[in-house]
């Protein structure tokens, strides 16, 4: 676990340099463990994770190398009292199928991980939300029953990635997201090819074009 940990660190410090470059050819990173398919949305797996967390799909609100929060997807937030929380999106942050990130998009992903039939690994982090509603295009508020501090850590974490409606039966194998790079499961390796779309000058790009894990058992 932890030399899976560590490559996954190298791996995002070498695709999202310090300075944006130009697209440098392909990295490959070999991966002690062959991660379960791609949908951060129904299995815990770090091996997943490290594929796909940042690198292919984001979230609102992001941990950063300091261990503090900042906006991401979303610009900025807003909360008084810890349980009525407001969020102003990024505008022009476009999926990987092209289509911009909207509220809506927001709310079916934070509504998705809410619902018990979904399996949410991990659901107990969003029971508190009551519920999240629509104010505009770029503005989502959400409301918990009871007052969370924490909340906005839930939003930074994995299971909180933001994903079009129309690509949910396609997150195992090929995960639709707004980052760097889009990203496709195949024996025995997972590839990410980057993304045109990937245009926001408050995110950096990556150096390379294309970045493939590739599983070497261990043992």
């Amino acid at each position: 676990m932890t030399t899976l940990r560590g490559l996954a660190v190298t791996l995002l410090a070498l695709l999202l340099g310090a300075a944006p470059a130009a697209a440098q050819g392909a990295l490959t990173v070999q991966v002690p463990t062959e991660p379960p398919g791609l949908d951060l949305t129904t299995n815990p797996s770090s091996a997943i994770a490290a594929v796909v967390f940042y690198n292919v799909q984001e979230g609102l609100v992001k941990v950063d190398r300091h261990g503090k929060l900042v906006p991401w997807l979303a610009e900025r937030w807003y909360t008084t009292d810890s349980k009525n929380y407001t969020f102003f999106l990024r505008k022009g942050v476009r999926f990987h199928n092209g289509r911009e990130m909207k509220a809506a998009d927001v709310k079916f992903a934070l509504d998705r991980a809410v619902n018990p039939e979904t399996k949410h690994p991990y659901r107990v982090q969003y029971e508190n939300i009551q519920d999240v509603i629509v104010k505009d295009d770029y503005t989502i508020s959400v409301t918990l029953k009871r007052v969370e501090a924490n909340f906005l850590w839930t939003v930074a974490r994995q299971g909180s990635v933001i994903y079009p409606r129309e690509a949910v039966d396609t997150l195992k194998n090929r995960p639709v997201g707004t980052g760097p790079f889009t990203g496709r499961r195949g024996c025995p390796s997972s590839t990410r090819s980057r993304s045109a779309s990937f245009q926001i000058p408050t995110r950096r790009s990556p150096r390379s074009s294309r970045a493939t894990s590739t599983c070497r058992p261990s043992g």
